[in-house]
């Protein structure tokens, strides 16, 4: 179990909101999400972290948890855990069913951090027997994606401001001396 949380943070840290964005913005959801206030952010990102957690590490988990009743604590744990960040990443893929406004790689992208993440919060709730680190974790990461998606975005603005065309010259002002 702790090599896998420990693969878990690798996965995460790569793939979830403070690492790499590999496949670039996903769709204007995402340019909507990013254009809203850091209270707005807090409070939409917030419930959301809320409503998932709640969903997925305590339900879900605790209903998981107790079919497994007969099992040791370990399996039970194991088995919890897994179920849980399985079914919390699956249910990014809903996104795909708005169709042709979403991508499927940056929606893969997303899952797969969703399950490390997931994995990360599942063994939270085994060791302290809550859903609270989760749902700090939940929100850190909610925050840190917004965070992110804004800097991109302003630095696709201003790069867009700043270059050039392809194939066209610079405006003279632009120009340097010669």
């Amino acid at each position: 179990l702790h090599s896998a949380i420990g693969g878990a943070l690798g996965v995460a840290f790569v793939l979830g909101p403070g690492g790499k964005r590999m496949f670039g913005l996903r769709d204007e959801w995402e340019r909507r999400l990013a254009g809203l206030s850091l209270t707005e952010a807090t409070v939409l990102l917030g419930l959301g972290g809320v409503r998932e957690e709640v969903i997925w590490r305590g339900w879900t988990y605790s209903e998981v948890e107790a079919a497994f009743h007969a099992r040791p604590v370990p399996t039970r744990a194991a088995v919890a855990i897994g179920v849980s960040a399985f079914l919390f990443s699956s249910a990014h893929l809903l996104n795909l069913a708005e169709g042709s406004r979403r991508r499927l790689a940056p929606e893969l992208q997303q899952m797969a951090a969703a399950a490390a993440l997931g994995v990360i919060a599942g063994y939270s709730r085994h060791v302290t027997g809550s859903i609270v680190p989760g749902l700090v974790l939940h929100n850190v990461t909610n925050m840190l994606r917004w965070q992110k998606t804004r800097a991109a975005l302003l630095e696709e603005r201003t790069g867009a401001n700043s270059a050039p065309e392809v194939g066209r010259p610079e405006p003279p002002e632009r120009q340097g001396p010669g």
